[in-house]
Formats: structure tokens, sequence, C-alpha cells
């Protein structure tokens, strides 16, 4: 493997990461790690990042990584040890790279007011005008279950554009509306359950089953894999990995499933979705498989659609998105 990734990147001068601020200083330190160890320069003086140019971009104010320090963090003593056996290191954001800022907001450039507001939001420094002008977007759920709230947001949500967002601060909040938003299609729902298989110690199989079951609503301990997903016919996803990036399929592109096809032996299992996306692409997705690790010595192989519903989303999910419309839970 590392002889055939010699080869491929031999050519390489540059590497570049979007959405810096998503890396966390950890991952920052596997990237040199591995790049030193494809490019032989473990040993070598000043040998970081295998000696190649490293160009990032991002906005280090946004959110940082889920459960992580942010890359410009140094990294402690004892996730320096834990993580890789070293007793120290230096900091390799703040002695390794040079800093430059794009200061013009092009995104918003036609509203000089919101570009202002949001500018504002990204520091911390809003005024009573931004208070006033936020407050005029509000919808009001004051007294309401939380069972209502739900209710009401998915109505509001229903009255917008089809490509609206909302965006949560928890993937709990997600999938109460999600499904809530799922019961106010028509058609009948279609459940796509994972197909999981072990590789472990056939004594430790009972464990890893038992310890699978109490984790298995969380996807991030699941490489991204929900164990069930429901859908309907013309329900809106999200893609959870990279599909074809040189035709924008990438994870969190949004769809519409236009199209369930059912197995020929099996005609109760989904077999492949036909997704038309947001950018115009008509694809049909098949299950993939994903491996994530339970304990030492026990792994999963999950194969699952990659895809989740997406009327609501977490913010970070959303990180990087260009979106037109969105509600957003603030709290």
């Amino acid at each position: 493997m590392l002889k055939q990734l010699r080869f491929e990147l031999k050519d390489v001068i540059l590497f570049i990461i979007d959405e810096i601020s998503m890396v966390a200083n950890l991952t920052l330190m596997y990237i040199n790690l591995r790049l030193c160890e494809i490019f032989n320069t473990v040993d070598e003086k000043n040998g970081w990042f295998g000696k190649k140019h490293l160009l990032v971009f991002g906005d280090l104010l946004q959110l940082p990584p889920v459960h992580e320090d942010s890359p410009f963090v140094q990294l402690n003593s004892h996730r320096l040890n834990t993580s890789i056996g070293a007793l120290s290191s230096i900091n390799i954001w703040r002695e390794l790279f040079t800093y430059d800022e794009l200061t013009i907001n092009m995104r918003q450039a036609e509203d000089a007011e919101y570009a202002d507001l949001l500018s504002r939001v990204r520091l911390g420094q809003i005024d009573i005008s931004d208070v006033s002008i936020l407050l005029q977007k509000r919808i009001p759920l004051t007294g309401l279950t939380v069972a209502e709230k739900i209710a009401a947001v998915a109505e509001y949500l229903s009255s917008l554009p089809a490509d609206t967002v909302c965006l949560c601060s928890t993937t709990n909040q997600c999938a109460q509306l999600n499904e809530e938003m799922m019961t106010r299609l028509p058609g009948v729902p279609i459940t796509l359950l994972a197909k999981d298989s072990f590789d472990c110690d056939p004594r430790q199989r009972t464990k890893a089953e038992r310890f699978l079951s109490r984790h298995d609503d969380d996807c991030s301990r699941t490489a991204g894999m929900d164990k069930k997903i429901v859908v309907k016919l013309g329900a809106r996803v999200m893609l959870r990995r990279n599909i074809d990036v040189t035709i924008g399929l990438v994870n969190s592109a949004i769809g519409t499933i236009i199209q369930v096809n059912f197995d020929l032996d099996t005609p109760t299992e989904v077999s492949s979705l036909k997704i038309h996306f947001q950018n115009g692409t008509v694809r049909v997705l098949e299950r993939v498989t994903a491996k994530f690790e339970l304990f030492d010595r026990a792994y999963v192989y999950r194969q699952q659609f990659p895809i989740t519903t997406s009327y609501a989303a977490t913010i970070h999910k959303c990180q990087g998105l260009g979106l037109k419309t969105v509600l957003m839970d603030i709290g």
C-alpha cells in the first residue's frame, strides 16, 4: 500500500485542505505524519508534511471540530502520548503556517446590510439594530410542548421554498423534525435496514452485538451510517459520502428520491434509489460498505444507503454548503 501511494503521489507538490476549521489538531498531526511516511521525510530536519506545500482554506471563527480541539490549539502531552506515542511536539499551526485573510464578503456582496450583520455575528459583536432585525424573523414558539414546537416548525417549513433546510444544534432535534416532515408526505413509508457483518473473535461476537445495539442510534459511532432509514417517494435526502466529486455528488449534497427499486429475488428489499439532486444530476444509488470499530479487535462492516433525510440538518453538517433559505434553531 505504501509503495502504491508513493508511486501515485510522486509528482504532487501541493496539497489543499478546505474547511480547515473542521480539521482537529490531532488530525492535522496525523496528516503530517502520513505525508512524512509517504515521502520518506520522517528522519529529515524540517521534513514536516513530507516537505510538500500545504494550502488550507477556511474560517477559523466557524464551528470547531466535533469533540476535538481546533487546528491551531497546541496538542497536550496526554493526547500526544496516547495517540501517537510522542512526549512533546511544537505547535505546528503556529510554527509552520503563515496567514492571510480575505476581507471582502463575496457571497452576500449584493446585500451590504446583511453582510455587515453576519460579520458582527461572526465576532459576537451584534448591536441593538441587529437584534431588532433578527427578532423580525423570529418564529414565536413559547408556551408550546416539544411535540407542538416540532409540528409548528414543520408547518412553517412546508410553506417555504423546497430547498429550505432547518439548521439544528443536535442530531436528536434533526431526527424529530425529519420524522415529522416525513409524515406529511403522501405514500407508504419505506424502511432501509442496514446489513451488518462482524469481524471479531467468535468468543467476542455476543459482546460486539450487545455493544453495537447500545450505540446504534449514534451514527457518529457507526461511520455515519444509520441502522435504519425511513424514506418515501418524494422525500428530500442528503448524501453522507462522496459519490462522484466531479459532478458535485459530495458529502452533504441534497436531492429528492424520484424512484425506489426493489430486489427481484427479495421483493421487500430495496436494491437502489434514483435521486434527483439540486444541481440537476440524476443518479441511481446503491448501498455502500463502511467499516467501523466497536472496541479493540472488534469491527463491523455495514452496508447501507449513504443518505439521511434532510429537511433538518445539524449546523456542523451544513458547514460549507451554500443554502439559499434556512430556518435556524438558536436556542
